[in-house]
């Protein structure tokens, strides 16, 4: 329930929903998944860095520690910690090396880095493995925002809202993507994807 909220923009009932969720069974690891999520989306690296960590302890499976290893190198790759999210992303490929997460990741890492050949190869090698997930959408946009190819970066936020894998808080609120959203071109791809969404718009006039 609490993710649903989320994506329709009521952060408030999603928070309050998630933390109910984990007061019910503080060790349930989906829920402490979720809550890292939930408060990385929306730049709360100090929270999300918190639940993640407590994913990590917690995970009996390697399912969960690749997606925790991936949200903790995520709290320091947005916030421009590149060599410390270099380190998390590889421990999550080395659970799994063809993890399409794990490589997309390191994509954008690659990117912010300045590695552009090392960047665009990982890209390449993510598609080959699998039809891409919500994330893998969000470190493509990424590691060509970080490139500065704004036409790619058009072309898969289309392709991800054509295939309903864009989240249009990842587009509001992503601190790499500051600078892009001062476009109008992306600000109608944002608008477009809250209506989308179900969400209720407040143009200026």
């Amino acid at each position: 329930l609490g993710v649903g909220y989320y994506f329709l923009g009521d952060f408030e009932r999603a928070e309050k929903e998630l933390l109910l969720a984990f007061e019910q069974d503080p060790t349930l690891t989906f829920t402490l998944l979720m809550l890292g999520h939930f408060y990385l989306g929306l730049n709360n690296f100090t929270q999300a860095e918190k639940y993640i960590r407590k994913v990590l302890e917690t995970a009996e499976s390697s399912f969960f520690m690749i997606l925790g290893y991936y949200h903790l190198s995520m709290t320091y790759f947005f916030q421009r910690q590149f060599e410390k999210a270099l380190e998390y992303i590889q421990m999550c490929l080395e659970l799994e090396p063809n993890n399409q997460y794990g490589l997309s990741g390191l994509a954008s890492i690659y990117a912010a880095l300045g590695e552009k050949e090392k960047a665009v190869l990982k890209i390449e090698e993510t598609l080959r493995n699998a039809v891409p997930h919500e994330y893998v959408f969000e470190m493509i946009i990424l590691t060509y925002a970080l490139l500065q190819d704004k036409n790619k970066v058009y072309e898969w936020i289309k392709r991800g809202m054509q295939a309903n894998k864009i989240a249009w808080a990842f587009l509001e609120y992503n601190p790499l993507l500051e600078e892009l959203r001062k476009e109008v071109e992306f600000q109608q791809l944002l608008q477009k994807a809250k209506i989308d969404t179900g969400i209720t718009l407040c143009y200026d006039t």
